[in-house]
C-alpha cells in the first residue's frame, strides 16, 4: 500500500517581490475536518527554500514573501 502524501508543492521558483527563491507548500488537501463551522480546509505555507523559516524571520530575508508589510516581525520591532 502506498502512502499518501502530507503536502504538495504548489509552487517553486522566484518571489516577485525580490528575486529569491520561495516555495509554496500546501497540505491537508485530503483530510476532513471535525470543524463544522469550516469543513475541511487546506493549509498553504509560503516559505524562503534557502534557508530556515526561523532564519528568515529573524534576519529579515521573509521580505522575500512579506514585502514591507509592516507586521513582519522585523518591522514590527
Amino acid at each position: 500500500m502506498k502512502n499518501k502524501p502530507l503536502g504538495y508543492i504548489a509552487y517553486e521558483g522566484r518571489s516577485r517581490i525580490d528575486g529569491r527563491p520561495i516555495v509554496v507548500i500546501i497540505n491537508k488537501v485530503d483530510t476532513d475536518s471535525a470543524n463544522d463551522k469550516t469543513g475541511a480546509l487546506v493549509q498553504s505555507f509560503i516559505l524562503r527554500s534557502d534557508i530556515p523559516p526561523m532564519e528568515a524571520i529573524n534576519t529579515g530575508a521573509d521580505r522575500s514573501i512579506c514585502g514591507d508589510c509592516e507586521h513582519r516581525p522585523l518591522l514590527a520591532k
